[in-house]
């Protein structure tokens, strides 16, 4: 993934605002992050573990994305840096499903390091056993207790934003953050919704081509029974318990229809991918062609 935001260039000289987004993968972290970075005009960084990060070095005004738990060693960097944390808030059984779409793509394009705690869940089914179970070990409850734990052990650091909400309107979450952070929105919220919508982050070449999914809130009452939904619950109560989440499925849902449905998504997804990806070639042959004929012309 790289770290240039898809909307104007950033400018660095004022005074010092320090953000990092830690959720739960899946979660919309790499949108907040994008649209972070426009609103405010911060450099984006992205890194996977704290110690990648020169925390003496950091740019004055920057939104750094990871996810990690509220460890102790963790908070002393958050205070000694000045760092504000927003936390993105999405629905734990959303999050499944996405994170379950995610795995398969990640070891489909060889980028699972050889064995990990996802590999058992590859090619599974949202109703499978194999994903079910995965849910209660400790990999699927880490994957889903971020908030629980910050909520827990950090209240007082993160301000909380929630995935439906900025998606079903962004305005009111949008100005109670601004609020928090006692600096405006630099640019038009719908200027930056255009420039970090879905559509436009699937179709760009600066990110990788299975990151970005479906973005739909909701979708996991077409792929969970009542049945599947309790057996989540009862092994991995937290986040919901702690956010307050939905967790009412849909009653006249089968397990056939939840099965169809999500086959019928994956065949969408990859008749997506691939018109996607047949653009991205076309639109690299024309840029290299015209590179070309200016060469020639020289």
């Amino acid at each position: 993934m790289q770290d240039a935001s898809p909307t104007t260039a950033i400018s660095h000289s004022d005074s010092r605002l320090r953000l990092a987004v830690i959720g739960s993968p899946r979660s919309g972290n790499t949108w907040i992050r994008w649209m972070l970075a426009s609103f405010y005009d911060l450099k984006p960084i992205s890194i996977h573990y704290p110690h990648e990060l020169d925390w003496s070095n950091l740019p004055e005004r920057c939104v750094i994305q990871i996810h990690w738990y509220p460890l102790p060693d963790f908070l002393p960097l958050l205070d000694a840096n000045d760092i504000r944390v927003i936390q993105p808030l999405r629905h734990p059984l959303d999050v499944l499903l996405s994170w379950l779409n995610y795995t398969y793509f990640v070891h489909e394009d060889g980028k699972c390091p050889g064995v990990c705690d996802s590999c058992r869940i590859v090619g599974a089914t949202p109703r499978s056993d194999t994903f079910l179970d995965y849910v209660g070990s400790e990999a699927g409850r880490a994957l889903l207790c971020y908030a629980p734990a910050w909520k827990k052990w950090a209240p007082s650091y993160y301000f909380p934003l929630r995935y439906e909400e900025l998606v079903a309107n962004p305005e009111p979450p949008l100005a109670a953050l601004s609020n928090w952070l006692g600096e405006p929105l630099r640019r038009p919220i719908d200027e930056v919704l255009e420039a970090t919508s879905i559509s436009q982050l699937k179709a760009s070449r600066n990110s990788w081509q299975y990151h970005f999914w479906q973005g739909r809130p909701g979708l996991w009452k077409k792929m969970f029974t009542r049945e599947d939904v309790a057996r989540i619950l009862k092994v991995v109560s937290d986040p919901f318990d702690a956010i307050g989440f939905d967790r009412e499925a849909d009653p006249a849902l089968t397990a056939e229809q939840a099965d169809q449905n999500w086959l019928r998504l994956q065949l969408d997804s990859f008749r997506e991918h691939l018109h996607l990806e047949k653009s991205k070639h076309q639109q690299a042959r024309e840029e290299i062609q015209a590179l070309g004929r200016r060469l020639v012309a020289v």
